[in-house]
């Protein structure tokens, strides 16, 4: 979602077009973020079919220090942008600064759904004691600690079908 409120807004964000009443809201610096974002998704692409070790990459403790990465580099840049476009009151009534406010609450929204993806995580890591452990296919989730032995409730959670 905040990509596709950025670009309107880069749109908008050419030189000699600022808002009537008010300073120009794109700085300089706003432009490069779309080649930006689009080496990412090359990067990424990348990573996900080199043939790595699966004993590196695999591991709920490979994904932790992933998710921890995301999440500082996500508090910085909508701390950032907070910082910038905190409070655009001023000019509410122009399309480019309602959408400058959504992008700043989206970048929000997406940090704290970040924020429960890492802590999901955690807390699955450290019930199973599985940080060292494959995060698909080797682990039984019905044998973990949280439902110990004895203590299923149906026949489908002591079954391994």
């Amino acid at each position: 979602m905040p990509r596709l409120l950025s670009s309107p807004r880069t749109h908008y964000a050419a030189p000699r077009r600022p808002l009537a009443p008010g300073p120009a809201l794109a700085p300089p610096r706003a432009h490069p973020l779309v080649p930006v974002r689009a080496r990412l998704v090359l990067v990424r692409t990348l990573l996900r079919t080199a043939p790595l070790s699966p004993h590196l990459v695999h591991t709920f403790t490979s994904e932790l220090v992933g998710l921890f990465v995301l999440f500082v580099f996500w508090l910085v840049g909508a701390a950032i942008s907070t910082s910038i476009w905190g409070n655009l009151t001023w000019c509410r009534q122009f399309m480019q600064c309602r959408l400058l406010t959504a992008l700043v609450a989206f970048a929000w929204m997406g940090w704290i759904i970040l924020f429960g993806l890492f802590l999901t995580s955690l807390l699955h890591s450290i019930a199973n004691s599985a940080f060292s452990d494959p995060m698909h296919g080797q682990l039984y989730a019905r044998e973990s600690v949280v439902y110990p032995a004895g203590t299923q409730t149906s026949e489908y959670r002591t079954s391994r079908a």
